[in-house]
């Protein structure tokens, strides 16, 4: 289904629908096979120390993270990818944190890694492509992002920065000049806390002829924190398709830069976290066409409008809420 050129009351039918649509935790995901990726659950409570070696068996580790201020830690996970033992490890480290006293408080956040290999490939166009697509949707990436929560965590403004001005900038100053894959990474990286970080891309390039010491991933650290598996999962499906559309040789530049000259970063100053309020509110044009330019399956649409428009009532959890610190 072509989501864009819906009539208006089959719109209104789909949004009817969204409202109570279920997304089913799957053993696979329309996701390339040969794209990796890896997780970060970051969660508050004291208990982390006392299933570690649980967590270790696994292939996953824990770790301290300064963003929650000494109250809690994060479960990093082994590489994973599109397969029923991925899945499963993700889906029984969420039940192991909750079960252990874990919760998500509302500083806590959800970053996905993907692997250089197979889908950047040290291509300078393939980056440039996959920044300027987020740099055109950010704003509708950023209320997707909020997930089961009404709102975004606060310290997104400090730990997650938007993009979209700076990538708005290289847009109007490149024009069409063409440049290597070391130069192009030094002109879009701004350091490591964005909404999208391409730090480790510039740390793997710079020793790659030395030991490896670093991973070679770009990192989505919007999402806000959860312990449920149905989020990871939705999450992992749209930024992993949302990068791999950018790659590809359909990959609609002119409209893409199109949107981007629209975006009305001149109108505000963007050091405010104030002035990003509309990153906050429903863009349903530029949603549906974000679902129909990144999916070609009717169900991935449904799952990413779902979350975008209804995230807060079709995720609802109680016992995951009744542990949750109120979003601000």
């Amino acid at each position: 289904m072509f989501l864009q050129t819906l009539s208006h009351n089959e719109l209104n039918d789909l949004l009817e629908y969204l409202k109570t649509y279920k997304l089913q935790y799957k053993n696979k995901v329309n996701l390339p096979e040969n794209l990796t990726f890896g997780i970060e659950i970051e969660g508050v409570g004291k208990w982390f120390d006392s299933f570690s070696e649980k967590i270790s068996d696994e292939g996953w580790k824990i770790a301290d993270d300064i963003s929650l201020l000494d109250a809690g830690d994060e479960a990093i996970s082994p590489i994973l990818r599109n397969e029923p033992k991925s899945w499963g490890s993700i889906k029984y480290m969420c039940e192991l944190l909750k079960n252990n006293g874990i919760y998500i408080s509302d500083r806590c956040a959800g970053h996905i890694h993907y692997g250089h290999d197979g889908l950047i490939d040290e291509d300078s166009e393939k980056l440039f492509n996959i920044m300027k697509l987020w740099a055109a949707y950010e704003s509708v990436i950023y209320k997707y992002s909020a997930g089961n929560f009404a709102t975004l965590r606060d310290s997104i403004w400090e730990y997650a920065k938007p993009y979209a001005k700076h990538i708005k900038k290289l847009v109007e100053n490149m024009g069409n000049n063409e440049f290597d894959y070391k130069t192009m990474i030094y002109l879009i990286c701004k350091g490591r806390h964005y909404g999208v970080n391409i730090e480790n891309l510039w740390n793997a390039f710079a020793s790659k002829n030395l030991p490896k010491t670093v991973n070679n991933t770009i990192e989505v650290r919007v999402p806000n924190g959860t312990l449920n598996p149905v989020i990871w999962q939705n999450n992992i499906r749209f930024f992993g398709n949302l990068f791999t559309c950018a790659t590809e040789a359909k990959f609609d530049d002119e409209r893409i830069k199109y949107i981007i000259q629209k975006l009305p970063f001149s109108e505000y100053n963007v050091n405010r976290k104030s002035d990003f309020s509309f990153y906050k509110h429903i863009n349903l044009p530029l949603a549906l066409e974000l679902a129909d330019t990144i999916f070609t399956d009717d169900d991935d649409k449904y799952s990413f409008l779902a979350q975008y428009l209804y995230g807060d009532n079709v995720f609802e959890n109680p016992q995951e809420k009744e542990k949750t610190l109120v979003m601000h």
